[in-house]
């Protein structure tokens, strides 16, 4: 998919004539980003480092 992105990119920059290259190659980079962490989510490993809530003091 990332192939894609980059091939969409590239006519996107001819088509402008490159006038806006550096926002096509921070947008392909944030969307390429955004893919990433969804492929991770979906298997299982994450993006993030969270811990799990501490458990409740016992009752007394």
């Amino acid at each position: 998919m990332q192939h894609g992105l980059d091939k969409a990119a590239k006519v996107v920059d001819e088509k402008t004539k490159g006038k806006y290259s550096d926002k096509i190659q921070t947008g392909t980079g944030k969307a390429k980003n955004a893919m990433d962490r969804l492929a991770h989510k979906d298997d299982g490993t994450g993006g993030g480092t969270t811990t799990p809530p501490s458990s409740p003091p016992p009752a007394s």
